[in-house]
């Protein structure tokens, strides 16, 4: 379990990762969101941050509330590898009742309140997210009770209920614990591949001169030792020896025992720092897979979004050529200097069509003969109007007609001539 204060901006990214808003991360099973479960829905972070101002005036803060104050403290519930499976064997009701249950105990703990609680499913193991007031009730910023102390009892708070769904569920060994069996500090710590990258090489380079140095003490050691076994077997060849001779040959028989005990010592010592190097090495290497595929990934993404710009400037410039073309055939056809033969269309521009891409061309083209096609009947039904025009007129010339019917067929001549030309 991992606690961490938020700012008011840092809260609002919080959130979007615990609730799935906006772009998902890419570690994440898209086929397995429909495992993730909102145990608490959390209430508006400017409500949370009114509370927050409200709670420290009431304890006689003076000063108004920094930017860059904790508004909420956000945490996750995590499982090592066995205790997931455990973890994982228990029913959906009994996952979010466990949940639950430490939740809230923490926030009692920590003397605030819950906001908000959501179980992941839809990454590599199932983990919950939880939100807490980042003050207390008396006021205070909950980061002042999470001391060295205070982080151990929350741990262990989580062991003793988590325990209590899942019998077999260990709490994991505190960082001093480690560090007091051998763990060496920087791998007690949570880093993040970066990190790592930019840690793993230097740590080793400091191993490497460790062992350096202690080789050096063991051959300082071993000349030591060598120098004694000397003294004693010069000893050992005299048949008799003086009484002083005797002491000091037991003194020598006791100093080496106890140098051999030394170089032993020093030679575990260095055995140690022989194996942290195989281990920093061993996760160099999975950090540079993991640097490999995030950059192979990052140029597959650059890769493909090179090829989405390059789409749509491709779609944009043939869009632009199709209007520049349609364009083109209605000046000209405006302009009634579009001709037709038997083989072609002749066009008085024709480089805007022709620079349009194929399928624009073969709309307007068709576009084009059925415009012509309309243009020859209408042309065909003008010369007939105008025939049947002029056959009435000489008959409303006609001397047996009566005056009226020729006043009536002089009006309308005069209206078709003043009318729209044809």
């Amino acid at each position: 379990m991992r606690i961490k204060n938020r700012t008011m901006s840092q809260a609002y990214g919080q959130r979007r990762h615990d609730f799935r808003k906006g772009r998902k991360p890419n570690y994440v099973d898209k086929n397995r969101e429909d495992l993730n479960r909102i145990l608490i829905e959390p209430r508006p972070l400017p409500e949370i941050r009114g509370e927050v101002v409200e709670l420290r005036g009431r304890r006689g803060a003076q000063r108004a509330i920094k930017s860059n104050a904790a508004i909420v403290t956000s945490g996750i519930i995590t499982f090592g590898h066995e205790a997931a499976k455990l973890f994982g064997a228990l029913t959906t009701d009994e996952q979010d009742a466990a949940y639950l249950e430490l939740a809230q105990a923490l926030a009692d703990h920590l003397n605030t309140t819950l906001e908000g609680l959501v179980h992941h499913g839809d990454e590599t193991t199932d983990h919950a997210h939880l939100e807490l007031r980042g003050v207390t009730n008396s006021g205070y910023p909950v980061s002042k009770e999470l001391t060295r102390q205070a982080m151990s009892e929350l741990q262990d708070l989580a062991a003793e209920i988590m325990q209590r769904y899942c019998p077999d569920i260990q709490r994991g060994n505190r960082k001093q614990d480690r560090l007091d069996a051998g763990a060496n500090f920087p791998d007690t710590l949570n880093r993040s591949v970066r990190q790592l990258h930019e840690d793993l090489p230097a740590e080793i380079a400091t191993k490497e001169q460790m062992i350096h140095d202690l080789d050096a003490e063991i051959a300082t050691r071993e000349a030591s030792i060598a120098k004694d076994q000397e003294r004693v077997a010069e000893l050992e060849k005299k048949e008799v020896l003086q009484a002083n001779e005797e002491k000091r040959l037991g003194k020598y028989r006791v100093r080496i025992v106890k140098k051999v005990e030394e170089l032993k010592a020093v030679q575990a010592k260095q055995a140690k720092q022989r194996v942290a190097i195989r281990q920093h090495e061993e996760r160099l290497v999975l950090v540079e897979r993991a640097n490999a595929a995030k950059a192979e990934e990052l140029e597959q993404k650059t890769s493909e979004a090179g090829d989405l710009i390059a789409q749509a400037e491709q779609a944009k410039a043939e869009m632009d050529a199709g209007m520049a073309a349609v364009e083109a055939v209605v000046e000209e056809m405006a302009n009634d200097t579009i001709q037709e033969t038997p083989d072609e269309l002749i066009l008085e521009n024709p480089a805007p069509i022709l620079a349009a891409p194929k399928p624009i061309q073969k709309r307007l083209t068709g576009i084009v003969h059925r415009y012509l096609d309309l243009r020859s009947d209408w042309r065909q039904r003008s010369e007939w109007l105008n025939t049947m025009v002029a056959k009435v007129q000489v008959w409303l010339r006609r001397e047996d007609l009566p005056n009226d019917a020729q006043d009536d067929g002089e009006q309308i001549k005069q209206n078709f001539n003043n009318g729209p030309s044809l």
